[in-house]
């Protein structure tokens, strides 16, 4: 059999905030949803729903509509020819970051409750969400929330913080685990790459991030391989990452010529 025509069809549709657009095999934030994105890996498929709070897509109405957003992607009412995400899919969900970076610990300070149960009380409304759509027959997989960046303030206000990179790291950690805990509990795959992003001391290694705030593709090696460890379906397969070097070379090459003029739209 060719290498080819072993690899699997199946893919992994990945929904969250702009965190991610990392699945997208580039190091370019994706549009919003609907509009369609540049996704170059073959087994992913990425929403970018928006700044969405995973304390907040439990609900309807907010500002962002993540829950709105997330019901019609995973809507089951809808025929099986017109559905945007086919039934038993595998879906990678990924939110938490912003609420780690800029609210938990800003929460904390507001309310003068202990961090702990300003995290419990995220993750469980999170979670409510993650067992939800288990529950409408998808086969969920839940993406960590990554460190934080090192920066304590950061020129774009659309990417706020709160507190210092140690801090929000350990809250992070926090939210991780007790979120892990909840998956495991329920039998639904959680993929960490957190340990491998921190340094000795407990700061982010910003090496493997593209800016402050979101992963580069130097990071994808290891989401790949922890992917292939968790994983029992073999959708990650071998070779998978000589594929996406090709890829990402070819695209390279084609936005140089279409800036140079060469090749015209």
């Amino acid at each position: 059999m060719s290498r080819n025509s072993s690899r699997p069809t199946e893919k992994i549709y990945c929904i969250g905030d702009s965190h991610v657009s990392f699945f997208s095999g580039t190091n370019q934030i994706q549009p919003l949803w609907p509009k369609s994105g540049g996704d170059v890996i073959s087994i992913f498929k990425t929403f970018r729903l928006g700044a969405v709070l995973a304390y907040n897509l439990c609900e309807y109405g907010t500002s962002w509509k993540g829950r709105e957003l997330l019901s019609i992607l995973l809507d089951r009412r809808i025929a099986e020819e017109e559905r945007i995400i086919p039934a038993e899919s595998q879906i990678l969900l990924c939110f938490g970051e912003i609420d780690c970076r800029a609210h938990l610990l800003r929460q904390q300070q507001s309310q003068n409750r202990p961090i702990s149960t300003i995290v419990q009380e995220c993750v469980d409304r999170y979670f409510s969400i993650i067992k939800e759509s288990k529950e409408l027959g998808y086969r969920v997989i839940i993406w960590n929330v990554i460190p934080s960046t090192r920066s304590e303030k950061i020129a774009n206000k659309e990417f706020p913080v709160f507190g210092t990179c140690a801090e929000r790291n350990q809250v992070t950690r926090s939210f991780n685990k007790s979120l892990h805990e909840k998956c495991e509990a329920e039998s639904i795959v959680f993929i960490s790459i957190f340990d491998a992003l921190i340094e000795a001391d407990g700061l982010t290694n910003m090496d493997f991030y593209k800016d402050p705030i979101h992963l580069s593709q130097k990071a994808m090696p290891l989401a790949l391989a922890e992917m292939r460890r968790k994983l029992s379906s073999g959708v990650v397969y071998e070779g998978l990452e000589d594929e996406i070097t090709q890829t990402q070379r070819w695209k390279k090459i084609i936005e140089k010529f279409s800036i140079a003029g060469v090749l015209r739209r």
